[in-house]
């Protein structure tokens, strides 16, 4: 697994030679492949070589498109992800809905576990204590919304009781920092998702007819308080270039999971293979990472 995140900014040339990412500008720079995790094409303003992608594909790379404005606007991920992928889609297509609320009441339980952990680790205690609460509250498929209510808490007491994700155009540079990080977050997932062989279009809880990464959104939902937390450290009041950078390396973030350290990148894969393991075979699911905030 590559370990860099490889960010283009500006117009040029992108093509591949020996095993080589070439970039090409008013200079030339090349990154071997084994290096990279993930690429993210910060500017529409690039050319792209086929047999390149081809290359990323094969080697799962993962890459973001960014739009005219420089927010993210798509993933592309393999069609095949890896040689046992049709069986394993097979039995994804014949998850029973009783299995999908068992699995999502314990996605939601990890959820407000680590949103709880990150308002401890900024203090704010009494709001971490209601969130505490709620986990013993959260039934199959969430049929309470725990998660609704605890979202509620979480933001509130992380960016002030005005703050409010279901209206966008209140704190809306704060709300693009979010949703920023957490579109660099969901091609991550996507990447390891795909990788381990699943259909991103059916997911768990998540099943819009028109979103194609239902599964991935699915697995992603513990992961986003440390997005959050980025935005906490981070944000100076504008999606500005700086802000953006703190997110381009969230796959190196280090983690526990299962008890060994490991990069965020493989927690998640570790997390979405656990999670389809439950719901093909039944069973528990362990608990979710731990993060040094």
């Amino acid at each position: 697994m590559g370990f860099r995140t490889v960010v283009i900014t500006k117009h040029c040339k992108c093509s591949y030679k020996n095993d080589y990412l070439v970039i090409r500008t008013d200079e030339l720079k090349m990154i071997h492949l084994s290096e990279i995790d993930t690429v993210i094409f910060e500017t529409p303003a690039v050319s792209i070589t086929g047999v390149l992608l081809n290359e990323l594909s094969q080697r799962r790379i993962g890459i973001l498109f960014c739009n005219e404005r420089h927010l993210p606007q798509g993933t592309f991920v393999p069609i095949t992800g890896n040689y046992i992928s049709a069986g394993r889609i097979m039995a994804q297509a014949a998850w029973d809905n009783a299995s999908k609320d068992i699995v999502w009441k314990e996605i939601v339980k990890h959820k407000i576990d680590k949103q709880a952990s990150l308002l401890e680790h900024h203090k704010h205690f009494e709001e971490a204590m209601l969130l505490r609460s709620y986990i013993d509250q959260v039934e199959e498929g969430d049929s309470t919304n725990r998660e609704g209510f605890a979202a509620k808490v979480f933001f509130n007491a992380l960016f002030g009781s005005d703050f409010a994700r279901s209206d966008l155009s209140r704190n809306s540079e704060c709300n693009a920092c979010l949703d920023y990080g957490y579109s660099v977050l969901l091609a991550m997932v996507a990447k390891e998702v795909s990788a381990a062989g699943y259909e991103l279009a059916l997911g768990i809880h998540h099943r819009g007819t028109t979103n194609p990464y239902n599964l991935a959104c699915d697995v992603m939902e513990p992961f986003r308080p440390i997005v959050d937390n980025i935005v906490v450290k981070a944000f100076d009041g504008v999606l500005s270039q700086e802000m953006k950078q703190c997110f381009w390396g969230l796959g190196n973030i280090e983690v526990y999971y299962g008890g060994i350290k490991s990069y965020l990148a493989s927690s998640i894969g570790g997390y979405a293979r656990d999670i389809c393991r439950c719901m093909n075979e039944g069973g528990g699911l362990p608990m979710i990472y731990d993060c040094v905030w």
